[in-house]
């Protein structure tokens, strides 16, 4: 049988999603308009989607008060 290879996180969802987050805002704000930017976008949109969820789940989430 397999085993199953466990990953201890160090930093909380929450964490690692603001992180992302802060970081995807940064590298699209200093791109011009064009595909590229709309991409980051995407992504940035859906990291906020998923923060949301998070935070709707777990109510200590930074920003939820």
């Amino acid at each position: 049988m397999k085993t199953r290879r466990r990953f201890k996180q160090t930093t909380s969802l929450e964490d690692r999603l603001a992180a992302r987050i802060r970081e995807l805002r940064e590298q699209a704000d200093g791109l011009p308009p064009g595909p590229e930017k709309e991409a980051l976008l995407r992504k940035l949109h859906d990291g906020e989607r998923s923060a949301e969820v998070v935070k709707s789940l777990h109510p200590t989430f930074p920003g939820s008060n």
